[in-house]
């Protein structure tokens, strides 16, 4: 059933009714973007992925086959919507332990404040037992 929705939906857009397309968004656009997030990891890209696709859609429409059916034209939109989105991210690389430079500031730091700990607790073991032996 809702494959003949959608294809009459489809059909009176390309007529000139632009409106019907709003049953299509309505339609799918919860299951697409729930796509777009599981693809993207998060709500903020997998929104703009969603409707982005549906832009697309929208201005593509005349190319839409309807011996096929939409939510697979559109899912099909979307995921390389996705894909796009995720190529254009900039790799992260993270620091390996091997790239950290021995004796750098952050190794004099960690230093620091390892030696801080430790004369503090053996002013503190002082004290108990100072004041344990009167």
């Amino acid at each position: 059933m809702a494959d003949e929705d959608d294809a009459a939906a489809v059909r009176r857009c390309l007529d000139g009714q632009t409106e019907a397309f709003e049953e299509l968004v309505e339609r799918y656009e919860r299951v697409l973007f729930r796509v777009a997030l599981r693809m993207l990891g998060n709500t903020e890209d997998a929104q703009d992925a969603t409707q982005t696709a549906f832009t697309k859609a929208f201005e593509q429409l005349h190319r839409f086959d309807p011996s096929f059916r939409f939510f697979s034209w559109i899912y099909r939109i979307l995921s390389n919507e996705c894909l796009n989105q995720r190529r254009s991210w900039r790799p992260q690389i993270a620091m390996t332990v091997d790239l950290v430079a021995p004796g750098g500031p952050f190794e004099d730091l960690e230093a620091d404040e390892r030696r801080r700990r430790v004369q503090a607790a053996l002013l503190e073991l002082f004290s108990h037992s100072q004041a344990g032996g009167n």
